[in-house]
């Protein structure tokens, strides 16, 4: 898991709009538990005691009021999500434009060892790939550490051997989530240097095809 405390603080703004998110799924979550709750209790009514449909008509429809309100609040959720996503990649476009304009061409030049290809990249590209950090990871990680433990209180509460089972297994998952999280960053970094060198290579030639053609090396 890769929780860079730079990338926190280009929230800003958009804090208000990251704790709604994180809020709005958090109920979503208790939602879920009570829609399986619901959903258990008519199975076992109808199938395992002979239950009719008038028997359960208000468990059906406390189960369709949850569904709905489910797919509310998770429709909610990522239109907050994506706001703030929308947010921070504005403000850092922004912040980016204004030190590149400080800099100037000579000082950028000067301090920048990338070409200008890198540059645009990582402007345009760079930028836009923070979409799914904030929009979908940031979210998630958060409701990762909050959500389980709401699903723990519930099964304690029906079993309380299964919920001791799935308190003392629960802390593997961070385990395998770190050993994915790190082999995905190495491929995502060797992926954005390959890119970068790919951007840099294509604008450069464009800048100097006018040179290229004057000496009929274009094609090669």
């Amino acid at each position: 898991m890769n929780l860079d405390k730079r990338l926190l603080e280009i929230i800003g703004s958009a804090r208000i709009a990251f704790y709604l998110t994180i809020f709005i799924g958090f109920i979503a979550g208790v939602c879920t538990v009570l829609q399986a709750r619901t959903l258990s209790s008519i199975v076992n009514l109808v199938f395992l005691h002979g239950g009719k449909l008038d028997d359960v008509a208000i468990s059906a429809l406390v189960l369709m009021v949850l569904i709905l309100v489910r797919a509310a609040l998770v429709w909610s959720g990522e239109l907050s999500a994506n706001r703030v996503a929308t947010s921070v990649k504005m403000d850092l476009r922004e912040r980016l434009y204004k030190h590149f304009q400080s800099l100037g061409p000579s000082e950028l030049r000067a301090q920048q060892e990338s070409s200008t290809g890198e540059v645009t990249n990582i402007i345009t590209e760079g930028v836009e790939s923070l979409d799914g950090y904030y929009r979908q990871y940031l979210p998630q990680l958060v409701l990762a550490a909050i959500v389980p433990f709401t699903y723990l209180i519930f099964v304690l509460h029906v079993d309380t051997l299964s919920g001791l089972i799935l308190l003392f297994t629960a802390p593997l998952i961070p385990v395998f989530m770190i050993l994915i999280g790190s082999r995905a960053a190495s491929l995502t970094k060797r992926q954005w240097q390959t890119l970068s060198r790919m951007s840099a290579y294509f604008l450069d030639v464009l800048q100097g095809i006018t040179t290229l053609k004057l000496f009929d090396r274009s094609r090669a």
